[in-house]
């Protein structure tokens, strides 16, 4: 497991598990791809292994979750192209004047995948623009996480697919669609649930467990500090290095 000590949860650093392991959960694809409704079933055999201990003595696992960039309610419009709606992208990335000169969400930890893929892989995104108004794209050797230039903390994670994961979050209360996350574009928008996408499970850290006091969780521990809990180390993940890259 990976502690994010910025969003506050582990990341299973095997980021497509269910490739090797189903858990006994029926609908999942060879590749490990699975439509939404059997991703929350696939958490939930996580929770329920080792009857009831679960997977890697851990059974709160969940989906990566999205919450409204507004604080209220989900803005899934015309795609945005500078991280000001939760359906665009450069969700959470940082402003940068070649990859992301409109930024309007940096640092934003209201999607969870797009925290990871453009704060802890440094990834970029395929476009960007204000609002929606295009400004341009850039070239497919450029974005992605196969090009993502924290190669210190893309290496941590294993299987992790250049393709799309869901999210754990509808579009709204028994809503046919749910939020996911393009690796290979740093993209978020919706799909019907009954689509089939990537699943990375993920676990809010028990601040309670540690085997060593934690005066305030609030505060974001140094990135080589080595943590317990259930007797199971987690690597902290590395800041995201900031260096310009050329087209």
């Amino acid at each position: 497991m990976l502690l994010d000590n910025q969003l506050q949860i582990y990341w299973l650093a095997d980021a497509n598990l269910a490739a090797s392991n189903n858990f006994g959960v029926s609908g999942i694809n060879a590749n490990g791809s699975m439509s939404w409704d059997t991703a929350q079933n696939f958490v939930t055999a996580m929770n329920n292994y080792n009857s009831g201990a679960g997977y890697l003595g851990i059974n709160h696992w969940r989906q990566a979750q999205v919450t409204p960039l507004n604080g209220s309610s989900y803005s899934t419009g015309p795609t945005t192209y500078d991280g000001s709606s939760d359906q665009g992208y450069q969700i959470s990335a940082a402003v940068d004047a070649v990859y992301n000169p409109f930024g309007q969400s940096s640092g934003s930890i209201n999607s969870e995948l797009a925290f990871n893929y453009y704060n802890n892989l440094g990834a970029i995104g395929a476009c960007n623009g204000s609002a929606t108004s295009l400004n341009s794209c850039v070239s497919h050797t450029v974005y992605g996480i196969d090009d993502a230039s924290n190669a210190a903390n893309l290496t941590l994670f294993n299987n992790l697919q250049n393709s799309v994961y869901w999210s754990g979050s509808e579009l709204g209360s028994n809503s046919n669609n749910a939020f996911r996350f393009a690796n290979m574009l740093g993209l978020q928008d919706t799909a019907n649930k009954m689509a089939n996408y990537f699943v990375m499970p993920v676990a809010d850290v028990d601040w309670g467990n540690y085997s060593r006091p934690i005066t305030d969780p609030t505060v974001p521990l140094p990135a080589s500090a080595w943590l317990f809990a259930s007797a199971l180390a987690a690597l902290s993940l590395l800041p995201r290095q900031n260096k310009q890259r050329s087209r």
